[in-house]
Order: structure tokens, then sequence, then C-alpha cells
């Protein structure tokens, strides 16, 4: 992470999905990311590793946007370098 409470941390996608958001479910923990920011949603987006490479998606109720790059998204195809933030949460660039 680039910014944020979680500032200086990197984290593995630990699966096939990777839940990312403020406050995680029990059974989402080991499949997720928590991330300490007011600013970010319960549940504030999913990356999904699929045969086309990862997919970004924004969680349907999450109330803060979610940016790929500096512009808000529903879904996006990440690529290495794509710099992505949730509040003022942000990764220096995805890889």
């Amino acid at each position: 992470m680039f910014s944020g409470a979680d500032a200086g941390q990197r984290f593995t996608l630990p699966g096939e999905e990777t839940i990312l958001g403020r406050r995680l479910e029990s059974s989402e923990t080991r499949g997720g990311i928590l991330l300490r920011d007011a600013r970010v949603s319960a549940r504030q987006a999913v990356i999904r590793n699929g045969a086309d490479g990862p997919t970004l998606e924004h969680h349907r109720n999450a109330t803060n946007p979610t940016l790929v790059n500096g512009t808000a998204v529903r879904a996006a195809c990440l690529k290495e370098g794509d710099r992505i933030e949730f509040g003022r949460v942000a990764s220096p660039h995805y890889s």
C-alpha cells in the first residue's frame, strides 16, 4: 500500500477471488484483504483471477468509489502498473 493506515504493506492475492474492504465477514477473512480506512466501504471491491487475467469489480453496495489509474470504475481488467485506490487507501501499482 502506498498510503492509508496500511501504508508500506504488501498484500498477496490469496486465491481466485479476493475481497477488499473495511469489514469482512469471518468466512471472508482467508480470501480477503482488510483495509483499515473509514472511507473504504465494508465490502469495497473484489479481484477475480480469471483465464484472461485479473479483474477488479466495485462491490454493488459500496458507497465510496473504486478508482483505477484515477478513474472511477465498476469493473476493470488489471494490468501490471495500474494504480488502485479506495478512499484514502492507494496502491502504487498492481503487480
